[in-house]
């Protein structure tokens, strides 16, 4: 098995920016996507042609 200088050092901060793109995907989940955006303004539009 190999042996890397500081090799705990680099896995706890490779954790800590992985828990930092958890949080932010996390909190991205929560807003609408373009599409949901896109659907409600075309909703919106859907009058009767008749």
């Amino acid at each position: 098995m190999y042996s890397v200088p500081n090799a705990e050092s680099v896995i706890n901060a490779t954790d800590a920016q992985m828990l930092e793109l958890r949080k932010q995907i996390d909190a991205a989940a929560d807003q609408p996507t373009e599409d949901d955006i896109l659907f409600d303004k075309l909703s919106r539009l859907d009058i009767s042609l008749d």
